[in-house]
């Protein structure tokens, strides 16, 4: 053979050389018309193979809207007494979801063969037939997770003849775009719901590469609010308040308090849960017999702070009370000893919840 190569026109076009070419079209709607032709000095001739089956064909492969079953790999050959060429086009059609799919398998042997189906992307058994030579599998619905490669395989059981022959066959199925929104929603934010969130898709052919979104704290604390005295003494008070918005960072609390007449405003720290967050109610009592004295005014404020830039404060709106007169002995008790009998005269002043009177008897043998 010399000068060029095999030229085989039309569908995807030509070239020289032993080479292959791949047309895709939709079933029932494209016609596929191949040539084959070469320069040969002294003159080729020509075979069409079907490598599908290994069928050699003496037609040009000449498909008028082709179905699922011309799909395959064609090859055209040329040779003379100097040598050959080969030119390979492989045809794929491609047909919607939803249709239907049969796949054939026929069998020479003696006795007969068991025969099985596999889905080889899936590595799994379709089907087994036993004791036949011929075998169909019907899809009757084909969906996109349906694509794939599949084979038969065969088998008899004569000793030392063991024949198996496959056959692969390729489904190339157009799918549909299917969008999926999914939401995460998280409400009344906390501490620990801060840090990173991963987002993966996927379906069984594979995962997506994962996207990680954070979550960060926002800002300073929001302002207590609605502060209420109860329980007021002579040297304590119990508070409670409101909790605003802890910003997205742990909060806490402080009371300041202090009393007319003072220039130091004093600071009472407290431990609260780190999780406390709006709305949550706080309480404290305030007992400190060294800084709080009875029957004293005091100003009051409650103080909310986080680590917002490094340290974040806000103040409470101001209120006072009004610690109550402490009850002291007003004169040194008086005994008065009587036939054997002891008596304790004192005097109490200030408010008492209740006065409990008893006679106090004293024994004076021994006095």
């Amino acid at each position: 053979m010399s000068g060029g190569g095999v030229v085989v026109s039309g569908g995807g076009g030509g070239g020289g050389g032993n080479t292959t070419e791949t047309d895709d079209v939709i079933e029932n709607t494209t016609l596929v018309n191949r040539t084959c032709s070469a320069d040969c000095n002294p003159e080729c001739s020509y075979i069409w193979i079907n490598n599908t089956n290994g069928v050699n064909i003496s037609y040009t492969p000449l498909l008028n809207k082709p179905d699922r079953y011309d799909a395959g790999s064609y090859s055209c050959k040329t040779y003379n007494k100097y040598g050959e060429r080969n030119k390979t086009f492989t045809l794929k059609i491609k047909f919607v979801e939803n249709d239907y799919v049969t796949f054939s398998c026929n069998v020479i042997s003696n006795p007969v063969s068991d025969i099985k189906l596999y889905n080889m992307t899936d590595n799994k058994t379709l089907f087994t037939w036993n004791n036949v030579n011929e075998a169909e599998y019907h899809f009757s619905d084909v969906h996109c997770l349906d694509t794939g490669q599949f084979m038969f395989t065969t088998k008899n059981d004569i000793p030392d003849m063991h024949h198996k022959m496959k056959s692969t066959a390729y489904v190339d199925i157009m799918l549909k775009r299917l969008i999926i929104v999914a939401k995460l929603i998280i409400t009344d934010a906390r501490t620990i719901n801060h840090g990173n969130y991963s987002r993966v898709a996927g379906n069984n052919f594979g995962n997506m590469t994962p996207v990680t979104l954070s979550i960060v704290p926002e800002g300073p604390p929001m302002t207590p609010s609605a502060p209420r005295l109860m329980e007021i003494s002579a040297v304590s008070t119990q508070i409670n308040w409101t909790a605003g918005f802890n910003g997205g960072f742990e909060q806490r609390f402080a009371v300041l308090y202090r009393g007319e007449g003072d220039d130091i405003e004093k600071d009472a720290k407290i431990d609260t849960d780190p999780e406390v967050n709006k709305g949550d109610i706080v309480v404290y009592t305030l007992n400190d017999e060294t800084t709080v004295q009875s029957n004293t005014t005091y100003n009051i404020r409650i103080k909310a702070e986080n680590d917002f830039q490094g340290h974040s404060v806000v103040y409470g709106e101001m209120d006072r009370f009004k610690t109550l007169v402490k009850a002291v002995f007003t004169k040194d008790p008086e005994i008065t000893i009587l036939e054997g009998r002891a008596e304790i005269h004192f005097i109490i002043s200030g408010p008492l919840t209740y006065i409990l009177e008893e006679n106090c008897v004293m024994d004076t043998t021994h006095l």
